[in-house]
């Protein structure tokens, strides 16, 4: 069964972007949105998710 995550992602200059994400317990994969995925590869980007 997929379980529906909320993350936080927050930058080094402290901007926040909220989002969700499925994670598959079976396989222990969390897939992320396209959008959030595109905003946080940019390079020079870091981001941190943290549990909410």
């Amino acid at each position: 069964m997929t379980a529906l995550l909320k993350l936080t992602f927050t930058s080094a200059i402290g901007e926040e972007t909220h989002g969700q994400a499925q994670y598959e317990p079976m396989s222990g994969l969390v897939t992320l949105p396209l959008r959030l995925l595109d905003l946080y590869s940019a390079p020079g980007r870091r981001a941190m998710a943290m549990p909410s």
